[in-house]
């Protein structure tokens, strides 16, 4: 059994360890206020018990993730990465929460480089995948015009890529229908020559003659071997064969498919040429880069099968529309091919180069691109560094000749963005290191402050008194639908959010800049008025329509009449229970909390907060 412990000796051993807890505190105490008043003393108590003993260790922080602060050296528990030490010295400059501002070590570290924004003259370049085809204007078909049926006695061509010229003979038929028409035009001949012997009228035989010949001639068969059938004296004792002729000089492209013996219909293609001493290069451009793209520039372009070898043609077309399924557009140009290096079905790398002179811009690697903002840190000297929302025009652009080969297209590391505002030419900005001075940003509030307050500028700035007065019809009605949601009385609730639309659509009549957020406001009041028609009344459905009002509220209070909130005008507060209704902040008059999104239940229920 194990011994029990008497209550005399339990007392003793908690009065020795509330005596030592207390010794130990009393002399920490006593250390710490050796010099510095009561609040010194406090502050260097709670550093000395966090193990930060005289400034020995400071706070260590990730600048990966630089939410990440520690009071001693260690890992970031995120990336693995070593903490670094936050550097007396550095920090926000004083009476600017926007500036950020590091010791000359710190910007060792990050290795900043700077470059400059100025006014450039660019090369917008394009790159993208191409194609060679066979241009149409320089395709031909080969017919059997022979009338009736024909066989297939003898074949010339046999096979695709067969290069013919114009008067080749292809292939060889036998044709009934031909040797018919051959013997009526023989028998007119004989018939003609006997007129003229006995010197009778000759007229109408040689009309029927001319007939005849047009007839034979307009299927396909060549004059010469017409004159030779003419000029025979007598039937062979074959028939003759009748040709089928290249009209033009080319390429196979199709199959024949045809051997000796085939019968062929009239009117049936046989061959198809193309002559490929001019080709199609067809290029897919994206919609965005169709500004840069226009008849007359040039194309270079290369192809892996002929390496080391780069070619040129002139845009003739941009085609109109845009392809639905790869969102493109085709530009057209026409390429000579006179060694014949080219061919049809060959996917080429096309590259095109837009002069874009005289812009105002900045490297590449010196925007910081969240895909909301674009943000640039321009440095004014002494370790001070002002990051600046920028806005981008074109981007990705080269210096015009920057390339060694003479080509347009410059290395990577040349590239620039054009910047329409945000930075001023002859500003330095930088160009390395950027990463880690942004991570130290975040960690100093830097960006926050900084994107918080050009975001309210961007939003539309001062109203017009006729918008003041929009605004304060509609704050009227707003908080006497939180007064009424504070009571549970939703009595009153139809009128006043009914109100609440009518002046917010007058509002958005306006036009102005709170015009659409007006219009957002007149839709929550409606919602808002259609739930409170039923009996009993839904409150869920009504707070959560009331958390709508609120949010389009916070929105314009924020952005446009701050002010009205920080010169306790109105008062913004938070409940921390509000997760059903979408929203959790409401603004009231008085600073005392009445909450309309828990009703009587919890009207005392929230926190203080703010526009942000």
């Amino acid at each position: 059994m194990r011994a029990r412990t008497s209550p005399v000796m339990r007392k003793l051993f908690l009065a020795f360890v509330a005596l030592l807890v207390g010794a130990l505190l009393f002399l920490g105490y006593a250390r710490l206020t050796s010099d510095g008043g009561p609040g010194a003393a406090l502050e260097r108590m709670a550093a000395w018990l966090r193990g930060e003993e005289d400034g020995e260790r400071g706070t260590y922080w990730c600048p990966m993730d630089p939410e990440i602060v520690r009071g001693a050296e260690g890992m970031c528990p995120i990336c693995n990465m070593a903490l670094v030490p936050f550097e007396q010295g550095a920090g926000l400059a004083a009476g600017d929460p926007a500036v950020l501002v590091l010791s000359d070590r710190q910007v060792q570290q990050s290795g900043v480089r700077l470059g400059t924004a100025e006014v450039r003259d660019l090369v917008r370049e394009i790159d993208a995948a191409g194609r060679l085809e066979v241009d149409p204007a320089r395709r031909s078909r080969v017919v059997n015009g022979y009338p009736s049926r024909s066989i297939v006695e003898r074949l010339h061509v046999f096979a695709v890529g067969t290069r013919v010229a114009a008067g080749d003979v292809l292939l060889e038929v036998s044709n009934d229908r031909m040797l018919s028409l051959l013997a009526d035009y023989r028998e007119l001949l004989e018939l003609f020559e006997h007129q003229v012997g006995e010197r009778r009228d000759t007229s109408m035989t040689m009309e029927r003659i001319e007939t005849l010949k047009e007839e034979l001639l307009s299927h396909g068969l060549p004059e010469s071997k017409l004159l030779v059938f003419a000029r025979g004296r007598r039937y062979r004792d074959t028939d003759p064969l009748f040709p089928v002729i290249a009209g033009a000089d080319g390429l196979v492209v199709s199959d024949p498919g045809l051997s000796v013996g085939s019968v062929l219909a009239e009117d049936r293609v046989l061959f198809e040429l193309a002559d490929l001493s001019e080709l199609w290069l067809l290029v897919d451009v994206y919609e965005h880069e169709r500004p840069f793209v226009a008849a007359g520039q040039t194309i270079e372009f290369s192809t892996l099968a002929v390496p080391d070898r780069d070619f040129a043609a002139t845009i003739r077309l941009l085609e109109p529309m845009v392809q639905a399924r790869t969102q493109t557009v085709r530009a057209r140009a026409v390429v000579a091919d006179p060694e014949g290096l080219l061919a049809p079905g060959m996917f080429v790398r096309a590259r095109i180069a837009s002069p874009v002179p005289g812009v105002l811009s900045v490297p590449e690697s010196s925007v910081l691109q969240s895909g909301r903002r674009d943000v640039a840190l321009v440095a004014e000297g002494g370790g001070r560094f002002r990051p600046r929302i920028v806005e981008l025009g074109r981007r990705h652009l080269v210096r015009s000749g920057a390339a060694q080969d003479g080509s347009a297209f410059g290395p990577e590391g040349e590239r620039y963005h054009e910047v329409r505002s945000g930075v001023r030419a002859g500003e330095r900005v930088v160009v390395a290191g950027n990463f880690l001075l942004n991570a130290e940003a975040q960690f100093q509030g830097v960006l926050q402050k900084m994107v918080a307050a050009h975001e309210r500028e961007a939003a539309g700035g001062e109203l017009t008194e006729t918008e003041r007065a929009a605004l304060d019809a509609i704050l009227a009605r707003y908080v006497a639908i939180g007064d009424a949601l504070v009571l549970d009385d939703g009595r009153e609730l139809e009128r006043l959010a009914g109100e609440l639309a009518s002046e917010a659509r007058r509002g958005a009549e306006l036009a102005g800049v709170l015009a659409p957020r007006f219009g957002a406001l007149a839709t929550a009041g409606d919602e808002l008025a259609q739930s409170a028609t039923s009996v009993p009344p839904d409150w869920t459905a009504l707070r959560t329509h009331f958390g709508s009002l609120s949010r389009a509220v916070v929105t314009i209070l924020r952005d446009h009449a701050p002010t009205r909130v920080t010169a306790g005008e109105l008062f913004v507060f938070r409940c921390p229970m509000a997760d059903d209704y979408g929203f959790d902040l409401w603004v009231q008059r008085g600073p005392e909390l009445a909450n309309p999104y828990m009703g009587q239940a919890m009207v005392e229920c929230g926190v203080p907060a703010t526009l942000e």
